[in-house]
């Protein structure tokens, strides 16, 4: 259960951006492979500008990336019931609650979305049994990125309370 208060976005161009997600790390015990799992909460582009609203399965060098909206009817991930939805564009006042869900089947198939693309690399797999992984974190990401354009400007602000995981 979150709250938040996001003032002072504003977007005028597809490179500048705010964005407000839930997060959570979880560690392959059989292998030592980290993997993050990104929920969207809000962001300032429109749906569908520099993927904003889009599920993709990802990596930085070191941790691979299951990423997506809170929403119904995704892959990775349900949006619980009583929870707002992803957010997009205009900024506004207000604590909002955000709930969303793994269940198991969601969990594997973010799984072997990363091991299609690891083994297509040629690298290590990953366990795709959900009892083989602990979380080592959780919290809530807020990213303001200005990508090449000069001048650009751009501020955000967030209250988040009551941030809590519960492990079946």
């Amino acid at each position: 259960d979150e709250g938040y208060e996001l003032t002072g976005s504003r977007v005028d161009f597809e490179m500048l951006a705010g964005q407000y997600s839930f997060f959570l790390y979880l560690r392959d015990t059989t292998t030592d492979i980290l993997v993050a799992q990104l929920f969207g909460i809000f962001e300032s582009r429109p749906l569908g500008i520099g993927g904003s609203g889009g599920e993709f399965i990802g990596n930085d060098t070191f941790v691979n990336f299951i990423s997506g909206p809170i929403e119904l009817g995704t892959r990775y991930s349900t949006r619980a019931r009583g929870s707002e939805g992803f957010h997009t564009q205009a900024a506004f006042i207000g604590l909002r609650s955000y709930r969303v869900e793994v269940p198991r089947a969601q969990l594997l198939v973010g799984l072997g979305d990363i091991n299609t693309r690891r083994a297509n690399a040629g690298q290590r797999l990953m366990s795709t049994n959900p009892a083989d992984y602990k979380i080592i974190v959780v919290g809530a990401l807020q990213e303001v990125f200005v990508e090449g354009i000069a001048g650009a400007e751009i501020s955000m602000a967030v209250h988040a309370r009551n941030l809590r995981v519960t492990a079946e």
